[in-house]
């Protein structure tokens, strides 16, 4: 079933990916600095709390939905399956910042930096009207890379 519900996800994202600044992830991201600003005082401990109300509580509720829904006999089975793919197609979201890393290198390929530079201002929000070329490189590599990473 997990390569199933894999494979529906990734197709789900080719035909309809979620907008760049969806409301889910707006909700999550918002989430997440709540359990920071509430949960870390800056004590190494207070971080594994942190991190336990913002990863581990959120995934053991995902997991007890699944497990709920798996046990359901039949329709269980294919609403686990369902539930699979929503969480997967949420959580994937590899082209919330593909296209913009794209477009970057594409106009970068035809010489048009102040396209590229246009673009990493609109997707980082950044001030970019005076990187030098090189610059601006590092700029796509970096958020590329750390986009990559959350994903």
């Amino acid at each position: 079933m997990g390569f199933l519900a894999v494979l529906l996800a990734l197709l789900l994202e080719q035909v309809r990916p979620l907008p760049r600044e969806s409301a889910l992830h707006e909700a999550l991201h918002g989430y997440v600095g709540w359990c920071g600003r509430n949960f870390d005082a800056g004590r190494p401990h207070h971080a594994w709390v942190a991190w336990v109300a913002a990863v581990l509580m959120p995934a053991a509720v995902v997991a007890l939905l699944y497990l709920l829904l798996e046990r359901q006999g039949t329709v269980g089975a294919f609403l686990a399956l369902a539930f699979d793919v929503a969480v997967l197609y949420a959580t994937l979201g590899f082209r919330q910042f593909s296209h913009y890393f794209t477009d970057i290198r594409d106009s970068l390929e035809r010489g048009q930096e102040d396209q590229a530079r246009r673009l990493l201002a609109e997707w980082r929000h950044l001030d970019t009207s005076e990187l030098p070329r090189t610059e601006l490189l590092r700029h796509v590599i970096e958020h590329a890379l750390l986009a990559a990473h959350r994903h």
